[in-house]
């Protein structure tokens, strides 16, 4: 049955849905024209709307906070867009007051850190391009030069962390150079700038003792030595211990070392700082010590005598005295009766040679008999005389001057010889004396008004050197991040 009310219910909404759909297309259609009349630059007022109430001022919106602690904070937060006009702007599409409005370059949000790790092939063109940087900022990072040339040369599994600005520019660059120092580039404004970060650097002392069964080498490396605190350690006794002849089974040592760390990350080992060695029952003690205030330095006794001599009497690793110093010895050459005034250390060709003190090359050249001979002046009353070189080293020539240990060339078997050895042979005042025999000169002691800071000095590490392997005390700190670990030079 036909419901007069139910159409006339149905008529009316369908009136008042047109009406809705009307004023909604009129309002687009103002939103279009709008900007449009504005670019054209047209004074004329834009036909007013029929509208179903008064539209609300900008006043009449809820603040909205768009501050950067209000945005999301993830790898892709980026800025608003945004217009401004006289009284209010538009972001997002919603009107805000003048007071509210915040252009970008105002201050520009930046992204979250981004981790990269280089791949094989990988430059940082490459990773620039991964985050979608311009080409310009990759410029600008290179022209400044100095610590950024680092960056030119990457290394698959180097790590570096940038973060980025909303507008896809480089804000800030963090890039390992070393477990202390840390590259880093920075935006200030419209530009960059690099800098080195240096970590603080905790020093601590470290105990390794053990016993000798095979070699020192061997127990000094089971103990948790490295391998050039074991070189460093055979440096510091080379005067008074034959390393390869004189150790036996049951020797022992007991070794204290600086071990640097930054944080909880332990760096290379550092400098040995004291040490007791007991060789064939007898006790060797050594110890670090820096007389003039830090700078300088040397290993003493418990006594305070230098422990390094001025001459070497071996300038190398040899298997064994082939022929020793001697005033009346059969030549094998010529078979004759003459003094041998060196001694013979037989070893294979090649192996480094080594100056035994500190001077001046006298002679770099081929003599007869000698074949190829170095010969250093040192002291104004010494020569060390170094025979039957196989070759010289790189750039020595005569008038140089050289350091004890320095690298003068390799055992040969150049002149008169029936196999490889070095010829090692010490003048004194001109007269030959027996290397292994002779009173050689000491390096200077601890000066008599630095006697009472060396005794302080030692004290305690005496006692470190009766404490149990494994026991550390904090040695000192540098805050600068400057880490020299010294185990090399002497």
């Amino acid at each position: 049955m036909f419901d007069p009310s139910a159409d006339t219910a149905v008529r009316a909404l369908r009136r008042w849905g047109a009406a809705i759909a009307s004023s909604s297309a009129l309002v687009g259609l103002a939103m279009l024209a709008t900007p449009m009349a504005r670019a054209a630059g047209a004074d004329a007022p834009i036909d007013p709307l029929p509208t179903m109430g008064p539209l609300r001022s900008a006043s009449d919106f809820q603040a909205v906070d768009l501050t950067d602690s209000a945005l999301p904070q993830t790898e892709t937060a980026s800025a608003a867009p945004w217009r401004e006009d006289d009284n209010a702007c538009v972001a997002d599409g919603l009107a805000l007051p003048a007071s509210q409005c915040r252009h970008p370059d105002a201050h520009t949000p930046r992204t979250e850190w981004h981790a990269l790790t280089v791949h094989r092939g990988d430059t940082l063109s490459a990773l620039f391009h991964r985050l979608d940087l311009p080409a310009a900022s990759l410029a600008h990072v290179m022209q400044l030069g100095g610590h950024t040339k680092a960056l030119r040369r990457l290394h698959p599994g180097d790590r570096l962390r940038l973060r980025t600005t909303s507008d896809h520019r480089l804000d800030t660059l963090r890039y390992s150079l070393g477990p202390i120092r840390t590259l880093v580039v920075q935006r200030d404004d419209d530009s960059l700038s690099a800098h080195i970060e240096k970590a603080p650097v905790d020093h601590r002392l470290a105990l390794a003792s053990g016993r000798i069964h095979h070699s020192l080498y061997r127990a000094a490396t089971r103990a948790g030595l490295a391998s050039r605190q074991i070189a460093q350690l055979a440096r510091i006794f080379r005067w008074h211990i034959n390393f390869s002849r004189e150790l036996r089974p049951g020797d022992r040592f007991r070794v204290v070392y600086r071990q640097p760390f930054v944080g909880d990350h332990p760096l290379q080992p550092g400098r040995i700082v004291a040490v007791r060695l007991q060789v064939d029952g007898k006790t060797h003690r050594a110890f670090w010590f820096q007389p003039d205030d830090g700078h300088g330095g040397a290993y003493y006794d418990a006594r305070g005598r230098n422990l390094a001599q001025g001459i070497l009497r071996a300038p190398l690793h040899y298997k064994y005295i082939s022929s020793g110093f001697s005033y009346h010895r059969l030549n094998p050459v010529t078979h004759v009766v003459e003094p041998h005034y060196g001694v013979d250390y037989a070893a294979r060709i090649g192996t480094p040679v080594h100056a035994a003190a500190n001077g001046r090359v006298h002679c770099a050249h081929r003599v007869r008999g000698y074949g190829r001979l170095v010969v250093i002046n040192s002291f104004g009353h010494y020569q060390t005389y170094y025979a039957h070189l196989h070759r010289y080293a790189k750039g020595l020539h005569e008038g140089e001057w050289v350091h004890q240990g320095q690298l003068i060339g390799y055992v040969g078997e150049s002149g008169e010889t029936t196999g490889p050895h070095l010829h090692f042979g010490i003048r004194k005042d001109r007269r030959w004396v027996n290397p292994r025999t002779a009173s050689i000169p000491s390096g200077p002691p601890v000066p008599h008004n630095r006697l009472a800071a060396f005794h302080q000095h030692i004290q305690p590490l005496l006692a470190d050197l009766r404490t149990e392997p494994g026991q550390l005390r904090l040695a000192g700190r540098e805050p600068n991040g400057t880490y020299t670990d010294g185990a090399t030079t002497e």
